[in-house]
C-alpha cells in the first residue's frame, strides 16, 4: 500500500502520494521540456466538499509541494466556478423579477 498525505483546503481534500517514475530526474530536465506524458515521482488527487473527485494528477511532478500547489490551484479553480455560477443564477432571477 502506497503512503498517502492528506491535506484540507478551504473544505477540501488534497491526497498527495510517491509514484513510481517513468524517467529520471535528470532525464526529465536534460530535455528541456521536450519531453512528453512524463510521470514524476509525485501525484495527487483533489475532492470537494462532498467527497467527490474533482481532479487528478499524476504527470510531470517531483515533489509534495510541488502537487500541493497545483491542487490549491485546482481547489480555487473549482470555488470560482461554483461562485460564478451562484452570480450568474443571482443575476438571471434578478432579471426576471425586473420585467
Amino acid at each position: 500500500m502506497e503512503e498517502v498525505t492528506t491535506f484540507r483546503e478551504k473544505g477540501y481534500t488534497i491526497k498527495i502520494w510517491e509514484q513510481e517514475p517513468n524517467v529520471s530526474y535528470e532525464e526529465a530536465f536534460e530535455n528541456d521540456g521536450s519531453l512528453h506524458n512524463i510521470r514524476g515521482s509525485h501525484a495527487y488527487e483533489v475532492f470537494n466538499p462532498r467527497g467527490e473527485s474533482i481532479h487528478k494528477d499524476t504527470w510531470d511532478m517531483w515533489d509534495e509541494d510541488a502537487c500541493y500547489q497545483n491542487a490549491c490551484q485546482d481547489v480555487d479553480a473549482d470555488l470560482e466556478e461554483i461562485s460564478h455560477d451562484i452570480y450568474k443564477g443571482i443575476a438571471q432571477w434578478v432579471m426576471r423579477r425586473a420585467i
